[in-house]
């Protein structure tokens, strides 16, 4: 999965896991790229669409 950070860069992340917190769906990416820190895993409360996943 690709996501565009804030700035503009896309970072090439794994699926680590899925999770739902209190009626809301939660995904934990991995990045792939070796450009962010050690250990760095990025969170983000997610839907999914026909489109496939949209990060919220």
């Amino acid at each position: 999965m690709t996501i565009t950070m804030e700035d503009g860069t896309e970072v090439d992340c794994a699926i680590i896991a899925i999770f739902p917190v209190e009626e809301k769906d939660y995904i934990a990416l991995l990045p792939l790229d070796g450009n962010e820190e050690e250990g760095e895993v990025f969170l983000y409360e997610f839907k999914e669409n026909e489109d496939g996943i949209e990060l919220l």
